[in-house]
């Protein structure tokens, strides 16, 4: 009873502060707390405020894990932007050498007129506008927004996906099988001369509806 009388006696007398914790006044009774269940120095209530706490913990994770994402995202595009990129130069420093002076010396080499290797000149060429194109729809679908443009996105990337695989395998054929069918008989690199001018063809193609898709703004898709 002596205890109690000398503690309400103190919060009488005591001089009223701000309590951080709860926000209410130490000795008014809207603050849940006693005087003893505050911290003087501090002027915090004791109580760890769990629920407080927690809220803000998940909500700097939750931005670290949005700002972990947007990096990832962002690299996924600059990668196949810079990839695209040189594979572009490199091909186009293949035309160039085929337009110099590399085209006659590869008719010499086989026994054929120039005239008949005019189907390389086509496939370079469209190597080289091909990844141009393919360049900047990475760039393009990077700054869609992910749910907005969700549908848009999805055709996006079903046109960018199509047309990539024809080029790769056009690429392909254009550089390494090139070499094989030419030391070999005739037969073989009228077989080549054939693949490669379908497969020119069919990546054409591939890229031509890929551009009509990025200047109609993807029309396909009903907003």
């Amino acid at each position: 009873m002596i205890a109690e009388s000398v503690l309400a006696a103190a919060v009488a007398v005591a001089p009223s502060w701000a309590c951080s914790g709860c926000e209410a006044v130490a000795n008014d009774t809207r603050c849940q707390a006693t005087l003893g269940q505050h911290a003087n120095i501090m002027r915090y209530c004791n109580r760890y405020p769990a629920g407080d706490g927690e809220s803000e913990f998940a909500e700097e994770e939750t931005q670290r894990e949005q700002a972990r994402a947007s990096l990832e995202r962002y690299l996924h595009y600059y990668e196949r932007w810079t990839e695209h990129g040189a594979s572009m130069r490199k091909a186009r420093q293949d035309l160039d050498a085929l337009e110099g002076s590399g085209l006659d010396e590869l008719a010499d080499a086989i026994g054929v007129p120039p005239t008949e290797l005019g189907f390389l000149l086509d496939a370079h060429a469209q190597i080289v506008e091909a990844r141009r194109v393919l360049r900047w729809t990475y760039a393009y679908v990077y700054y869609l927004q992910p749910e907005r443009d969700r549908a848009k996105r999805e055709l996006c990337e079903y046109l960018q996906g199509e047309a990539e695989r024809s080029l790769e395998v056009l690429h392909l054929c254009a550089e390494r099988n090139f070499v094989s069918a030419t030391r070999h008989a005739a037969v073989r690199f009228a077989e080549f001369r054939q693949k490669l001018c379908n497969l020119t063809l069919v990546t054409r193609s591939h890229f031509s509806k890929l551009v009509e898709g990025f200047e109609s703004g993807m029309a396909e898709v009903v907003s």
